[in-house]
């Protein structure tokens, strides 16, 4: 298609914000925990 990469970044910038305003807010009903970090205080 021989676009541009900052057309195309742009493009896909505007596509994402499209797609979040569709959505609509986050509204999360479970929170999940993927690692958990212990450190010794030195």
């Amino acid at each position: 298609m021989n676009i541009d990469w900052h057309t195309l970044k742009e493009l896909e910038k505007d596509y994402m914000r499209k797609q979040l305003a569709l959505a609509g807010p986050p509204a999360p009903s479970v929170i999940g925990i993927d690692e958990i970090s212990i450190q010794e205080a030195t």
